[in-house]
């Protein structure tokens, strides 16, 4: 799975260790990404990341007066992917 993960440029950005990709610009970037990149890197974060990473992804979407085309896509994709994460820790 972790190779796979890596496959998506996207992934080998965030996990480099000198990456570009700070966490100012993570919401940021995130949301400009197409669905398969964004799915792919969001396999990479726990719940706590992803609540954060949701509220600075909704926050940056607000904050824009012209959202990227997709971006509020890519917001339900995060909110989608948080909700799985939470029932996941549920279930367990």
């Amino acid at each position: 799975m972790h190779f796979e993960l890596l496959r998506q440029p996207l992934v080998a950005d965030l996990l480099h260790p000198q990456s570009s990709i700070g966490a100012e610009g993570l919401a940021p970037t995130l949301l400009s990404e197409t669905e398969e990149a964004l799915a792919a890197a969001l396999q990479m974060f726990d719940l706590e990341q992803l609540s954060q990473l949701y509220a600075d992804a909704e926050r940056c979407l607000n904050s824009c007066r012209q959202a990227p085309a997709g971006a509020a896509e890519r917001l339900a994709q995060i909110a989608g992917q948080l909700s799985r994460v939470r029932q996941q820790l549920v279930q367990n």
